[in-house]
């Protein structure tokens, strides 16, 4: 509990398996079971592979941030691979991230679907993502993601993958979406599934 990382630089911090013949995941900066965990101002650079993981954190801030050319070898253990991963977490909040250029399909993954508290999303720059992936969005909630989630003023510029997306079946319910600039010379700002979203 209470786990902060302050002004810290992560450089190479993560390496695939390739080269010894092996696609398995590469190991990530792992920050699972967390509770009220602090990532502010620190870098993550030239990760080959996932440079965070927060999964499974109750009420996890990752804010002022810098995630810089990471994940060219996209080899998450599912489908797509993720640049942040934030899963079944309770109460995050997503604030004042950069992540310039990255492979994955999905940059920031948010699942907080086991909880009834909201995600918060906000004051983000995300460019030149998904270029190795596509099918995914920048900022991802996959099918059943937050309830109530709120993500507003972030720019989404020149993307190989969508700026925004809550994915369906089930979808996301009651998110509100405001404010933000999306895919600006990549190729679509928002795919929406789900129910009685706001959008403005």
């Amino acid at each position: 509990r209470n786990i902060s990382l302050l002004q810290c630089d992560f450089i190479y911090p993560v390496a695939s398996k390739r080269t010894l013949g092996s696609r398995s995941d590469s190991a990530s900066t792992n920050l699972t079971n967390c509770n009220y965990l602090r990532v502010i101002d620190c870098t993550f650079q030239y990760a080959d592979g996932r440079p965070l993981v927060a999964s499974s954190c109750d009420y996890p801030v990752i804010e002022n941030n810098l995630f810089y050319q990471v994940d060219y070898a996209c080899l998450a253990p599912n489908s797509n691979s993720y640049t942040l991963q934030l899963d079944g977490a309770r109460g995050p909040i997503y604030r004042r991230n950069e992540i310039h250029i990255a492979g994955a399909s999905e940059s920031c993954r948010i699942d907080c679907r086991a909880y009834p508290d909201h995600a918060i999303v906000e004051y983000n720059y995300h460019t030149q993502t998904g270029i190795m992936q596509s099918d995914g969005a920048t900022i991802q909630y996959p099918p059943g993601g937050c309830v109530d989630s709120i993500n507003r003023y972030n720019w989404f510029l020149n993307l190989g993958n969508t700026g925004f997306r809550f994915d369906g079946n089930p979808a996301g319910e009651w998110g509100n979406v405001y404010r933000n600039v999306g895919a600006l010379g990549g190729t679509r700002g928002f795919r929406i599934k789900g129910d009685n979203h706001e959008f403005y």
